[in-house]
């Protein structure tokens, strides 16, 4: 489980300062999904940073798995992101010249874990169900798994990068 207690970030602009996280409070269990909406320039972006480890809060709480974890070196923050603590970027995180399947799979082969990844690949897709080709086709993202991403359109290039961190 992810916690946030009286998360708060206080930036300098113009020298005026402002919260872009003020005491903010969240849960996660282990499994969830969660997704985050607000207007641009909200404090999205450096919650998240926060609670990955790439930006440090001011003040307030970060537990995982019932340890605070915010003031933890930067080598366990890496290993954390690697292993446990992820999210998909708004914009475009997948790599060009890779398959959906490789690039759901990069990961995983960066970890120390011992998976079958093509087969735990594919269990993160079935979770996604179908998605529609170019050419109007709904192939389903089994089929495009061995494709390149680009031929994916609306929300599937999320979904697929969403794959990037399903365990």
């Amino acid at each position: 489980m992810l916690q946030v207690k009286q998360l708060t970030k206080t930036f300098s602009r113009q020298k005026n300062d402002f919260d872009a996280v003020h005491e903010v409070n969240f849960e996660i269990n282990a499994g969830d999904f969660c997704v985050l909406t607000g207007p641009s320039g909200c404090g999205k972006s450096t919650f998240f940073h926060m609670i990955c480890g790439i930006t440090k809060p001011d003040s307030g709480e970060i537990i995982f798995d019932g340890q605070n974890i915010e003031k933890d070196s930067a080598h366990k923050w890496a290993a954390r992101r690697a292993t446990d603590i992820s999210y998909v970027l708004q914009g475009d995180s997948l790599l060009s010249n890779f398959t959906v399947l490789e690039n759901i799979c990069l990961p995983h082969q960066l970890s120390a874990k011992s998976v079958d990844l093509k087969e735990k690949a594919l269990e993160i897709l079935r979770q996604f169900g179908d998605v529609t080709d170019l050419r109007g086709n709904g192939n389903g993202i089994f089929q495009l798994a061995k494709a390149g991403f680009g031929i994916l359109l609306g929300n599937s290039h999320q979904q697929a990068a969403a794959g990037l961190r399903v365990e």
